[in-house]
């Protein structure tokens, strides 16, 4: 099972090495809770917001609302869309829903902090997947 984060990296910070922004991403992702503000600051200097609401209009799924919490049963994949990520859960490496959502949103990092894996959405699109949904 991999748990995917994808964050929006604001327009300055999508030309610097990504390792350096995994790794700050990654110690933000295991920050004690107490350094909540310093880590609140840092996330703000390098994120941009989920555009939350057209995603969930233009995704072509039926979601089952729990909150925030949008369950995708095609790929047994769970998907959460917030305002600061989209976690997304699954059995697959690369699960169909990262191109659509690659359709909404651009300058998309993906992390699973777990594998210590991450990529640029946008390029990893790109370089895998030739023809168009």
């Amino acid at each position: 099972m991999r748990k995917y984060y994808l964050f929006k990296l604001n327009d300055l910070n999508i030309k610097i090495n990504f390792k350096k922004i995994y790794l700050v991403l990654e110690e933000l992702f295991y920050l004690n809770s107490n350094k909540f503000k310093y880590g609140t600051t840092i996330f703000n200097e390098l994120c941009l917001p989920i555009k939350k609401e057209i995603l969930i209009k233009n995704l072509p799924y039926n979601y089952h609302f729990n909150n925030e919490l949008i369950i995708d049963n095609l790929e047994n994949t769970i998907i959460e869309i917030r305002n600061i990520c989209i976690v997304i859960e699954t059995n697959r490496n690369f699960p169909e829903i990262l191109k659509y959502i690659d359709k909404f949103e651009s300058n998309l990092i993906v992390c699973d902090f777990i594998n210590k894996d991450y990529f640029l959405l946008d390029e990893f699109i790109k370089l895998n997947f030739k023809l168009a949904i």
